[in-house]
């Protein structure tokens, strides 16, 4: 079909349910869905006539002029707008249609307000309802790292995933956690360093009580523990800062008389050195303070201070 070619729009018939299901059942359709397993043809029939009937739903069938099945659309009414689907027949994804398509269904519903539910690791329907007008609401969404293996093992948790999730996923709204089945601690202080929100944790009061995920879960002093450890990561992170604070400058080096120096004798590298801590002259002073004269004794440690030279 060309790109060019009109496309027709036209409500949902009962001789559309055999196509509409195997466009449903689509690998990739599937793999998009918020419900992603197989639809049994009985099921799909069932649901296929509610729909037809169904006052608070609006079906729509795209074909070309030719009378091709292209893509169905459905707006269905909730409480705040229209929730709307799109789905694409594989014959014609990749022909930069589906603005025309989601373009095409949303004029037959002029004033309404439009919603979707899309996953947020969807990013080609994202795009889609973006260029179609839709705006991302970022609402409280959160993306788990996981590893489902139980329990998991350091060596494939591959926790590097979480910085790149976060340039993927972090500009629409959605923070980032890990859904951790491991039973150590350096998992979950690992996230929470590369920037997870969230840590996702099975819980148990006592192994020994048994249970299909007490192998991986965390007793109560475990679980204890790990808080304390993310907490406490939280506050080593701090944030972005490159200034030497009061507590830090204390163990800092400056200068100081390493050798006795009398009254009228010079200062040399051999007499004034640059130590720790931080109480005498500032380091950036030793080139300039060098040759200079003193006016009193100065006893080996005293810190220097630019009032003792001539």
């Amino acid at each position: 079909m060309p790109v060019a070619e009109t496309l027709l729009i036209r409500p949902a018939a009962l001789e559309d349910a055999e196509k509409v299901y195997h466009l449903s059942n689509d690998p990739v359709v599937r793999a998009c869905s918020i419900q992603n397993r197989p639809i049994a043809w009985d099921s799909h029939l069932r649901w296929f006539r509610e729909a037809l009937a169904n006052t608070n739903l609006h079906f729509f069938i795209i074909e070309s002029e030719s009378g091709e099945f292209v893509a169905q659309v459905r707006f269905l009414k909730e409480e705040g707008g229209w929730i709307t689907s799109i789905s694409i027949h594989a014959d014609f994804r990749g022909k930069k249609l589906g603005e025309r398509i989601l373009k095409l269904a949303m004029a037959q519903m002029p004033g309404e307000p439009l919603l979707a539910w899309v996953k947020v690791t969807n990013t080609p329907s994202l795009r889609l309802f973006e260029k179609a007008g839709y705006s991302y609401s970022g609402t409280d969404v959160t993306l788990l790292k996981c590893t489902s293996a139980y329990p998991a093992k350091l060596e494939d948790m591959n926790l590097l995933t979480i910085r790149d999730m976060m340039e993927r996923f972090g500009p629409q709204g959605v923070k980032i956690g890990l859904s951790d089945h491991s039973m150590s601690l350096i998992p979950p202080v690992t996230a929470v360093a590369l920037g997870a929100r969230v840590i996702e944790k099975h819980f148990t009061l006592d192994r020994a009580l048994g249970g299909a995920d007490c192998g991986f879960s965390l007793n109560p002093q475990e679980f204890a523990e790990m808080v304390k450890a993310v907490r406490e990561t939280e506050k080593a992170l701090g944030g972005v800062s490159y200034q030497v604070n009061e507590k830090n400058r204390r163990f800092a080096r400056s200068l100081y008389v390493v050798k006795d120096i009398r009254k009228g004798e010079t200062i040399s590298p051999e007499n004034v050195r640059s130590i720790r801590p931080s109480n005498g002259l500032h380091p950036r002073h030793y080139e300039t303070i060098m040759g200079r004269m003193v006016k009193q004794d100065l006893p080996f440690g005293t810190p220097m201070n630019l009032d003792f030279l001539e």
